[in-house]
């Protein structure tokens, strides 16, 4: 993860283009200490969450998932649950106000992240998809209770119950984002413009206004981010989703060789 800083503004960069920006257990601990060095960082007043390349991020690195596999290491696991969490409560803490400048395609939790964020923007070949249940896990990062309350029942069930993928259009006709840009560039202009007006609000105005909006989430988000997270670590001990990530790995090889 590349930390930059210009402006008022921190940015986030997911930087492991050859892996589509696929968060592994060092991309979850250096976004935490990204976040937590901007929210100390006095001269920071807004945080922009991006990725490099053609991708925004593929979610989890299966790799990473397919090396665990009949792996009886319960304290590695569980180290791996405690950075994901970290993150997690990290972003929905977070008392400045973050943009995510999405590239291109969201995956998994570079789609979840999302929820956390103050503005999503994104590019109008992004396409957000939720391939839980074609994994064979369950909902994370606190989509489960917020989905349905952000994009509806239909497109919830759309996305967390077939795994399949939201349009851009969809996403805004929603209110998933904010707004859809026809290239990087115009995205990148489009969030510089918000920067510039952000940076120039009352610091403390701003701040307060994000927290009373942030009161009006559900009160049981952090446990229910918690309660996910339990639930898919159990899930991936099961044989169902060994046998799908082995199904997908072999087909991500074999794509490879030709």
């Amino acid at each position: 993860v590349l930390y930059t800083q210009e402006g008022g503004a921190a940015t986030l960069t997911l930087n492991r283009p050859k892996k589509k920006n696929a968060f592994n257990t060092r991309t979850y601990v250096q976004m935490t200490e990204g976040l937590r060095r901007a929210q100390h960082d006095s001269s920071v007043r807004v945080v922009v969450i991006t990725g490099s390349g053609d991708y925004f991020s593929a979610g989890q690195d299966l790799m990473e998932f397919a090396a665990r596999l009949g792996d009886s290491d319960s304290d590695a696991d569980q180290g791996k649950a405690n950075h994901v969490n970290d993150f997690l409560h990290t972003l929905v803490d977070f008392p400045k106000v973050v943009i995510a400048a999405v590239n291109g395609p969201a995956v998994g939790i570079g789609v979840t992240l999302l929820l956390h964020c103050d503005f999503v923007f994104c590019v109008q070949r992004t396409t957000f998809t939720t391939p839980f249940t074609r994994l064979g896990i369950a909902p994370e990062g606190g989509s489960s209770i917020l989905f349905p309350t952000v994009v509806g029942k239909a497109l919830t069930s759309h996305m967390l119950l077939r795994s399949a993928p939201m349009s851009a259009e969809e996403a805004l006709r929603s209110g998933f984002v904010g707004a859809v840009l026809s290239s990087v560039d115009e995205l990148r202009a489009h969030v510089a413009a918000a920067v510039r007006d952000l940076v120039s609000l009352p610091p403390n105005s701003l701040a307060t206004a994000k927290r009373l909006i942030n009161a009006q989430r559900p009160a049981a988000l952090r446990q229910v981010i918690d309660d996910e997270l339990a639930v898919v670590a159990r899930l991936t001990a099961q044989e169902e989703f060994k046998d799908n990530v082995g199904k997908i790995m072999a087909s991500m090889a074999a794509k490879s060789r030709l």
